[in-house]
């Protein structure tokens, strides 16, 4: 597990709260999966090479959305979940208004274990 300093600052705020909310946690890894994926996106004008019939760029963001999600479940004591859940979530977030928040909150549900 890699997990960013602000994803460790994160994760030591809901060890010493365990008293903090579901809707808090769930806030805290919300925004943490925005700003995973808000980065990710930076990179797409360097990732345009398609992969497998793919934008690399997609593929890419996916990965990173995937380890994303993978660090918030090791932290909170779950197994890894597997590329197939993010991917459904982000197809399900193709073409919506805002794709980056539905992503992201789609993401959470799985980091949570609410969705798999």
């Amino acid at each position: 597990m890699s997990l960013t300093r602000k994803q460790e600052a994160l994760a030591y705020s809901i060890a010493i709260n365990p008293d903090r909310s579901a809707a808090a946690t769930r806030r805290l890894i919300i925004a943490d999966l925005k700003d995973v994926l808000t980065m990710a996106s930076t990179q797409r004008s360097k990732r345009d090479e398609l992969v497998d019939g793919e934008p690399g760029w997609v593929l890419y963001e996916r990965m990173q959305m995937l380890a994303a999600v993978n660090d918030w479940r090791a932290v909170l004591g779950l197994p890894p979940a597997d590329v197939a859940a993010v991917e459904r979530i982000e197809s399900s977030a193709c073409g919506h208004i805002d794709y980056t928040a539905k992503y992201a909150i789609g993401c959470a549900e799985i980091a949570l274990g609410e969705r798999n």
